[in-house]
């Protein structure tokens, strides 16, 4: 509610008539002032989509009976929308003309280079607590399977793929 106050104004009587009455009023410090200018950043970021700012405005009530509940949010049409859009891009159904890539003779600076590692099973992570002496030493049969060299020609095909981004 902190967040909310924050950025859209202080709670009211007008807005939330049973405020005065909440039994936690009293630990709560909730801002004095506000980002009025709220909807002028998130606005332009979402001016092309309505469905967005409506999302926005119905998830940003202080009134919580007046809130979308969790469940209408995860069901909201810009929600359901981006989610479809992600899976068609991750998938690989989205079309070159709605993404186009840059041209090969284009400067990529700052693009994330796609780095793929196989399964190893050196790469899991082991829950087993270490073998520490008594005294706080690793014990040397621990300290020996700390090698950086791999122990059988199998981990050696281990292979991670660097390609250029487009």
């Amino acid at each position: 509610i902190t967040k909310i106050v924050e950025l859209i104004g202080p709670v009211n009587r007008a807005v939330m008539p049973q405020y005065l009455h909440l039994p936690l009023l009293d630990m709560v410090e909730l801002p004095q002032q506000h980002s009025p200018d709220v909807w002028a950043r998130v606005g332009p970021v979402l001016s092309q989509d309505s469905e967005g700012l409506s999302l926005i405005a119905s998830l940003l009530q202080v009134n919580p009976d007046d809130r979308l509940p969790c469940a209408d949010a995860l069901s909201h049409p810009f929600v359901v929308n981006e989610v479809n859009e992600v899976d068609a891009l991750l998938s690989g159904q989205e079309s070159l003309a709605e993404h186009p890539q840059a041209p090969a003779d284009q400067d990529n600076h700052g693009s994330p280079e796609v780095i793929i590692i196989e399964d190893s099973p050196e790469l899991e992570s082991s829950n087993d607590p270490p073998n520490v002496e008594d005294n706080g030493d690793i014990s040397e049969d621990i300290a020996a399977e700390d090698s950086c060299e791999p122990e059988n020609d199998d981990e050696r095909d281990e292979v991670i793929v660097i390609e250029d981004s487009p």
